[in-house]
């Protein structure tokens, strides 16, 4: 019998994929999102929604028509967006990507965080939130 992962270690196995081993090493992720985290996944529709829809992206090797942004669509956004990604993340796509999205917003910027996985606030709160508030304030 093939013994499955806990939810615990496998929400720690995808950081580590997106990103994120660093900041899970010296603690900069906390154990209450961990934990946190795995009880929305298991406990609410959203997450068990979001886990099927990226499980359909893999299975499938490519994002699906409709679930991204064609150029046109993204030109047609005349919101200020910045869009923040972190360089250790190829889970979701690389920096090249996002440096496509935010050239084709007429109003994007992009702003790379260096060595930061999927979610870069986790590795590097001060500079994240330096980033956004200078982008909300103008």
């Amino acid at each position: 019998m093939v013994r499955m992962p806990s939810n615990r270690s496998r929400l720690q196995s995808i950081l580590q994929q997106s990103g994120h081993a660093p900041s899970l090493a010296d603690g900069r992720i906390p154990e209450e999102f961990i934990d946190w985290r795995v009880r929305v996944e298991r406990e609410t529709d959203s997450m068990r929604h979001e886990r099927d829809m990226v499980c359909a992206i893999v299975k499938g090797k490519s994002y699906r028509p409709g679930l991204t942004f064609a150029d046109a669509e993204l030109a047609a956004i005349r919101q200020p967006v910045l869009h923040i990604h972190g360089t250790a993340d190829e889970t979701v796509g690389s920096a090249e990507s996002s440096k496509r999205v935010a050239d084709a917003l007429p109003r994007g910027e992009l702003h790379l965080v260096d060595g930061a996985g999927h979610m870069p606030w986790f590795d590097e709160l001060d500079l994240v939130a330096a980033e956004v508030d200078r982008f909300l304030t103008g």
